[in-house]
């Protein structure tokens, strides 16, 4: 008689693994659900707002458009995500030092950049831009331009006792550097 021990283990292995992955992508979803979830007060850079330019990131390169100019995209988005980031820190009474806001926003660039790294995403742009890599120049115009909205926002919100003069300031302010950014370097190529 033959032995079916060997195919039911097979089996129950295979079970296993399926169980294992539906575990994951269960787990999956549920990140991605909380992170939908709103927090109790309405953060300058909110995860929305960082799943936005993430999205816009992912469509840009999906599209086929430049390095240079999703790099841009990509800085921005590492720009709101730190910052971000920074502010949940701040909520949750956790500053650590006097210039949290620029450790952390350097932090992100830094940490960004050496995933892209070791995603050998740099090695797979044959064409260099001033010498450099075309997602590394457009991902640190991007950080600069987002970054400069940002102060540009804080800057005009001290001028005017802390309050915004539009809604959404801090937003506008960084979509809109990220876009000039983006236009200027478009027409540079």
């Amino acid at each position: 008689m033959k032995s079916t021990s060997g195919s039911s283990y097979s089996t129950q292995t295979a079970v296993r693994e399926t169980q294992e992955v539906v575990k994951m992508k269960n787990k999956f979803f549920a990140l991605i659900f909380a992170s939908l979830i709103p927090l109790k007060s309405v953060l300058a850079h909110c995860p929305l707002c960082t799943m936005a330019t993430g999205a816009a990131l992912v469509t840009a390169r999906w599209l086929g458009i430049d390095d240079a100019l999703v790099g841009v995209l990509f800085g921005g988005f590492v720009i709101a995500s730190s910052l971000w980031l920074n502010n949940v820190l701040i909520k949750k009474g956790l500053e650590f030092v006097q210039f949290q806001e620029e450790s952390v926003v350097l932090l992100g660039i830094v940490s960004s950049l050496a995933t892209l790294q070791l995603g050998n995403l740099f090695a797979t742009n044959s064409v260099s831009l001033w010498g450099f890599n075309r997602l590394l120049i457009g991902t640190l115009i991007g950080s600069f331009a987002s970054y400069l909205g940002h102060l540009i926002h804080l800057q005009l919100r001290s001028n005017n006792n802390e309050k915004n003069y539009i809604p959404y300031q801090g937003l506008v302010f960084i979509l809109a550097s990220t876009l000039i950014a983006t236009i200027a370097l478009r027409v540079m190529l």
